[in-house]
């Protein structure tokens, strides 16, 4: 495709000597070299970026363990460098090929927006927050491993207008407890757990199922009669590899 007519002219219309052109060029060459498209260039002239300070942008990322694949994905779907930089505090601690399984997935509230962007601007804001960061990869996991299955995910890690969804589906909204393994489950615990997903129940109409990591199998069973008194009936349990929905009494 190469660089259109119109970023062509966006970013030649204020230069008036050849060494700013030559500079340019060698901008838009070091970009291609680093595997950035022409589709992606064009995204990133279009939306007013210095092709420059993008350029370092993406150079830091990439030090920093973000692919250009994933990078260069991002941004010719629109999402801003800025989001995108959120990338670098997930690197070792989820497989980025579940970030570009989530990265299409519209914002039923707002059309124009992805869910991931959101996503993306609260990890950048919260990234120092380890605890709240690793369950909000384990809502991302959880979503993903949905999609493997073949449903259809509409929201995951939301909190828009006091509404707060870890995981929703065209079948089922999943409130997502990412535990440690050996975790000893109290009844408070399962009361409070209840309380979120009934709400979410309530807010959505789907059916409820609380997701545990798959390493909490055992923590869950033991707790198993508690859970039916509060009428937990469907939990799941989530690894890298898939998810697995099962009733209490299977338990």
């Amino acid at each position: 495709m190469g660089i259109s007519k119109s970023s062509i002219s966006k970013i030649t219309k204020n230069i008036d000597n050849v060494d700013d052109l030559t500079k340019i060029r060698k901008t838009v060459g070091d970009l291609k070299k680093r595997h950035i498209s022409d589709d992606a260039i064009n995204e990133l002239i279009e939306n007013g970026y210095d092709l420059e300070k993008a350029k370092d942008t993406i150079v830091e990322l990439r030090k920093k363990g973000v692919s250009a694949k994933i990078i260069d994905n991002l941004i010719r779907k629109g999402y801003s460098l800025k989001e995108i930089s959120a990338l670098q505090y997930l690197k070792g601690k989820i497989d980025f090929k579940d970030i570009e399984k989530l990265a299409s997935i519209k914002n039923p509230d707002n059309p124009s927006q992805y869910v991931l962007q959101n996503v993306l601007r609260k990890i950048n804001k919260e990234h120092n927050d380890e605890t709240n960061i690793n369950s909000i990869l384990f809502e991302l996991k959880t979503a993903s491993r949905l999609m493997d299955k073949g449903e259809n995910v509409i929201k995951f890690s939301m909190n828009e207008k006091g509404e707060e969804i870890d995981v929703l589906t065209d079948k089922a909204v999943y409130e997502c407890k990412n535990i440690k393994q050996g975790k000893k489950i109290s009844d408070n615990n399962i009361g409070n757990w209840a309380n979120q997903l009934n709400k979410k129940i309530k807010a959505t109409g789907k059916i409820g199922i609380l997701a545990f990591p798959k390493h909490a199998k055992i923590s869950v069973k033991n707790a198993k009669e508690m859970f039916k008194k509060y009428g937990i009936e469907k939990v799941a349990f989530v690894s890298d590899k898939e998810i697995i929905v099962k009733n209490i009494d299977e338990l």
